[in-house]
């Protein structure tokens, strides 16, 4: 049973199993939550996707496509995962310590600590690259030296390879978490050339989210 903030576990075959069990436990019970909206609405299509890729890596046969494909589809997982807990769990007064343990998330301690979300921005100091890869370092915004602030637990860098500006973070089509920097990207060959547009944000203990930074971006060498 996790006991911190950071529920989700890191071994791709433990996060297969977490990922189903939260999944078909929400979708058994979201109602009785009085959540409006059902889990598969966001979470059926990655955890499908991820399955499918998880299992092609798992092939003693598996190529850099199939390393890249596990990777893609399970940071779009999480992310799933994190938006509708963030969304729809970690607040509601309807979800039980039981179904907390159940869906193998934090449970809530006794204790009437504040939650409040990071009030600050990360900042993406440099960027380097290298052969099909992109390497961002970040810090606090005012901050000179590279720790976290204290109302953070990790950094959401969402991203995406687009041939125009995203209008604003909702439209990047992936999203990875990092608990400290530097945070690295890797591509595929034919991405060379492509230009990465990416943005960052602290996320807050129990999981609220602070503002978002600028957008920055870089083209894939």
């Amino acid at each position: 049973m996790p006991n911190s903030s950071n529920y989700i576990p890191r071994p791709d075959i433990d996060f297969q199993d977490w990922a189903h069990n939260f999944y078909n436990y929400a979708l058994a019970n979201y109602a009785s939550w009085q959540i409006s909206e059902s889990p598969q609405a966001s979470i059926a299509t990655p955890l499908a996707n991820f399955t499918t890729a998880f299992a092609a890596y798992q092939s003693p046969n598996h190529g850099k496509d199939d390393v890249l494909a596990k990777q893609a589809t399970r940071e779009a997982l999480e992310h799933a995962c994190r938006q509708y807990y963030s969304a729809w769990i970690s607040n509601n007064p309807h979800v039980s310590d039981v179904d907390r343990n159940e869906l193998r998330v934090t449970i809530k301690s006794g204790a009437r600590t504040p939650s409040t979300s990071p009030t600050t921005r990360p900042i993406a100091e440099k960027i380097e690259t290298a052969l099909r890869q992109i390497t961002i370092h970040f810090h606090d915004e005012g901050s000179t030296h590279k720790a976290k602030p204290k109302d953070a637990h990790e950094c959401e860098i969402s991203w995406g390879l687009l041939a125009e500006p995203p209008v604003d973070e909702a439209h990047f089509p992936h999203s990875n978490v990092d608990t400290r920097t530097p945070f690295t990207l890797t591509f595929h060959e034919n991405q060379r050339g492509q230009k990465l547009y990416f943005c960052l944000r602290w996320i807050g203990p129990t999981g609220l989210p602070g503002p978002w930074s600028e957008i920055y971006n870089a083209i894939v060498p």
